[in-house]
């Protein structure tokens, strides 16, 4: 993996990408999400974990919320 992000815990840059799983895929549903919409209301949630400190962080794909929500990206 490309050395574009940095362990806030460690400061190592040597990461591995996966998910978070349950019984399934985990996602993020936002509060204010628009009810009757065409597109799915839940956001899937990438995961990377730090391979020096094991420090896992959660992503998320911000403009498919900012739609969910209704705010328009700002240009």
């Amino acid at each position: 993996m490309s050395a574009q992000y940095e362990c806030i815990r460690c400061g190592e840059d040597i990461f591995e990408e996966g998910t978070v799983q349950s019984a399934g895929s985990i996602s993020f549903r936002p509060k204010d999400s628009k009810f009757l919409t065409l597109s799915p209301g839940n956001v899937p949630v990438s995961a990377r974990v730090c391979m020096n400190c094991g420090l896992i962080t959660l992503s998320a794909n911000s403009a498919g919320i900012k739609a969910l929500i209704g705010k328009a990206k700002s240009a």
